[in-house]
């Protein structure tokens, strides 16, 4: 008969035999990977609790609208645009820095994140965004072919500009400081705006 026993550790209940040969522990402790084990499994559960997020079906639902009907984001209600442009721009940020965005489709709709920023009082976002501009284009935005010349030639900054890459990593690492304020923004945004549920 198999007699079922807890680890020592964790409490998982293993066979007697299993215990006999590993001093009561079961194979995840004593190997040392129970807690890569566990921080997967909370991991997961974190992962399904943001993608089933009223914020994240949100989300889902702008991006089919604007990726899938013919009228793309002309068909979003304004303040669905702003949400819309304000996400794209945080996204974009947090996964290449500003370079990234103003190098992607993203900076479309350029206008409608500066609005949306400001719409959300977010005036310190926005600040960066306009400084990054500045230091990537000087005073305007230049036509795609123009930005793609300028942003992925290499380097970006010359050796005499070191200063200019090194603003620019600064700029990058304050955005990533304010994303979880920004994210809060949108969130006010969204419901004030109706877009979420109360």
């Amino acid at each position: 008969m198999n007699v079922r026993l807890p680890c020592r550790i964790c409490g998982a209940l293993i066979l007697d035999s299993t215990a006999e040969r590993t001093g009561g522990l079961c194979m995840p402790c004593k190997g040392g990977y129970r807690a890569s084990i566990e921080a997967r499994r909370h991991g997961r559960a974190r992962d399904h609790a943001i993608a089933t997020s009223p914020q994240a079906q949100l989300w889902a639902a702008l991006l089919h609208q604007v990726r899938q009907e013919a009228a793309g984001i002309q068909g979003l209600s304004h303040p669905q645009q702003l949400y819309y442009a304000s996400s794209m721009l945080l996204g974009a940020v947090l996964r290449g820095g500003m370079q990234h965005y103003f190098g992607g489709v993203a900076t479309e709709h350029y206008k409608l994140a500066q609005d949306g920023l400001m719409a959300m009082g977010a005036t310190r976002a926005l600040r960066l965004l306009l400084d990054a501009r500045q230091l990537l284009f000087g005073a305007g935005l230049p036509n795609e072919t123009a930005r793609h010349e300028r942003l992925y030639r290499r380097p970006l900054f010359a050796e005499n500009e070191a200063r200019s890459a090194m603003r620019l990593n600064a700029l990058n690492a304050e955005f990533n400081r304010l994303a979880p304020d920004l994210e809060r923004r949108l969130s006010a945004y969204a419901r004030q705006h109706g877009l979420l549920d109360q």
